[in-house]
């Protein structure tokens, strides 16, 4: 429990620490802006609906994305892989602002604007928050745009929805603490079938702030998929990472990552736990 909390307190005391103050943020925001847009940089622009990108030297550092009511403009740190700026261009800035979000090197927050007011930023409140998930997900479709299709993680896919939906029965029970530091839950959970076969496990542990917990999928008593999620909260933030594995024959044929950048993307009803039509993956192929 003690290590859960501590986890979740240093996960947390570090969204708004800043390394650089305020106005070195802002001021090496403006340079590389002025910089990448200043027409002396070699950039190699294409399209990657419904995107259109920069690249320098390889390396996306621009996307942007026209909507029905303005544009989104992206820039990326070619090093970090991580937006320091992010502008969206209202068509009528009087029914949707113009937004202004400026980042530090590690990803934070340090200043907004919303035409000419800038919204106060806390730890319990980030404005706008949802558009750095938007601008991860333009980042991850226009890496992602070579990846063939994979049939045998699709196959997986509907596997997992279907263990879902199947009458299942568990071996063990959840443990809940009595203890006096707090509400704490530990659970190992086995899964099977109507033919007692194992289908799944579920371990974890977590508390008010967070939890950790791994699902791993059996097929004909082969693992074929193993799903991590750690979740952290405070206030209305939520760092949630999950880690998608693919297996064949026992060997690791492909992940997909899954962050919220803040958002809230659990979903109880989902066979996968969490929204995952909302979030475009990082990928790895094996």
């Amino acid at each position: 429990m003690k290590k859960l909390v501590l986890t979740a307190a240093l996960l947390f005391s570090g969204l708004l620490a800043m390394s650089q103050t305020k106005d070195e943020v802002v001021q090496s925001v403006r340079d590389r802006y002025y910089r990448i847009t200043g027409g002396k940089v070699d950039l190699k622009t294409y399209s990657v609906s419904p995107y259109n990108v920069s690249e320098e030297n390889g390396n996306v550092v621009i996307i942007k994305e026209e909507v029905s009511d303005g544009r989104f403009e992206y820039y990326f740190d070619a090093n970090k892989k991580l937006p320091y700026f992010i502008y969206f261009a209202s068509k009528n800035n009087k029914v949707n602002p113009d937004l202004r979000g400026y980042y530090n090197d590690e990803g934070k927050m340090v200043w907004f604007k919303e035409n000419n007011e800038e919204p106060e930023i806390s730890f319990y409140q980030i404005p706008h928050k949802d558009l750095y998930l938007r601008t991860m997900n333009a980042y991850h479709t226009v890496e992602n745009r070579d990846l063939p299709a994979n049939p045998q993680s699709k196959a997986i896919d509907e596997y997992i929805i279907s263990v879902a939906a199947m009458e299942k029965t568990t071996d063990t029970i959840a443990y809940v603490s009595e203890s006096d530091e707090g509400y704490y839950e530990e659970w190992d959970l086995a899964f099977r079938n109507k033919e007692n076969e194992k289908v799944m496990t579920q371990s974890g542990a977590g508390g008010e702030h967070g939890s950790n917990e791994t699902t791993v999928y059996f097929r004909d008593a082969q693992k074929v998929c193993e799903i991590t999620k750690s979740t952290g909260w405070m206030g209305s933030y939520a760092d949630i990472e999950i880690l998608i594995s693919y297996f064949k024959e026992g060997k690791l044929f492909r992940e997909e990552k899954y962050k919220s950048y803040g958002e809230n993307i659990m979903d109880p009803k989902s066979p996968f736990g969490f929204n995952r039509d909302g979030v475009v993956p990082e990928v790895r192929v094996y």
